[in-house]
């Protein structure tokens, strides 16, 4: 589906970008070409001056600057910038459409072209870099909306980043069978979203450690850990518990053996004890 709608926020860019550079260089060389027509009272050897060459290919180039600014600048929003941004390239293509039509408009008359043909033939030139430049600018922003709605779909289900960062799940109920020892019972099912990427930072799983219920002890064991913040690594669990002061560093001690109890011997009850016969000497 998101490549379909990229597809369409580009269709007809290059056919846009042919046309305005069509109209930008018929424009640049009509100026340029009514610039060498020599005025009625010019003397013999005239030729035109440099200046009036490079001001009568300013303007269309003007043009090109100013829609390539507004359609790849990513402009804050507000009405002051949105007055900046199109009043300003407004102007321009206006300055640009008058000087544009009375060089061709000169220029077909130079050239024998008279009647509705020499008023009305600047116009498509003129219209047609209209068109085009308001194509760049509509295209541009379609492909922006496009890169930008994934993101924010992307941010309503990860929730708010941060100190009230949303847990990704649901804790499951905690048993305990040996006193002072609490373990999980059930695995809850993990909701992959884009808050279990690879790149959250560090932030997002210490928010997210300190959802986590306790043990009795009052630390988070590595493994417990680990499942919460799948899919994070051992290593890096074991350091985010350290830092968040959940680790439990002192080993379980293990009981001590107890000994075998002993069975007293029972002497029979009718057994007298002996006398020792003395040693001869």
């Amino acid at each position: 589906m998101m490549g379909t709608d990229a597809k369409s926020a580009t269709s007809g860019r290059g056919w846009a970008r042919f046309g305005f550079v069509v109209g930008v260089v018929a424009s640049v060389a009509a100026n340029i070409a009514h610039g060498f027509i020599p005025p009625a009272d010019a003397v013999t050897g005239w030729t035109p001056s440099y200046g009036s060459i490079a001001a009568a290919a300013f303007w269309p180039l003007a043009l090109v600057i100013s829609v390539e600014v507004i359609s790849r600048v990513l402009w804050p929003e507000g009405k002051g910038w949105a007055v900046l941004r199109f009043g300003g390239v407004s102007v321009v293509a206006l300055i640009a459409a008058v000087i544009s039509y009375q060089h061709l408009h000169g220029l077909l008359v130079a050239y024998g072209e008279t009647g509705i043909g020499a008023l009305i033939g600047p116009l498509a030139v003129d219209g047609l870099m209209a068109v085009c430049s308001g194509a760049l600018v509509a295209l541009s922003r379609a492909q922006r909306a496009v890169v930008e709605q994934p993101a924010a779909e992307v941010q309503s289900e990860a929730g708010p980043v941060g100190d009230a960062a949303t847990p990704v799940h649901a804790e499951a109920p905690l048993t305990s069978d040996v006193p002072g020892k609490q373990r999980r019972t059930a695995k809850p099912a993990a909701r992959r979203t884009a808050s279990q990427r690879d790149d959250r930072t560090d932030a997002e799983l210490l928010a997210m450690l300190a959802e986590m219920p306790r043990n009795a002890n009052g630390t988070v064991s590595v493994r417990d850990a680990k499942a919460a913040l799948k899919p994070c690594g051992t290593d890096r669990a074991r350091r985010l518990l350290s830092e968040a002061s959940l680790l439990d560093s002192k080993p379980t001690p293990s009981p001590e053996p107890q000994p075998a109890p002993t069975t007293p011997t029972e002497i029979p009850a009718d057994t007298e004890p002996r006398e020792l016969a003395p040693q001869a000497a």
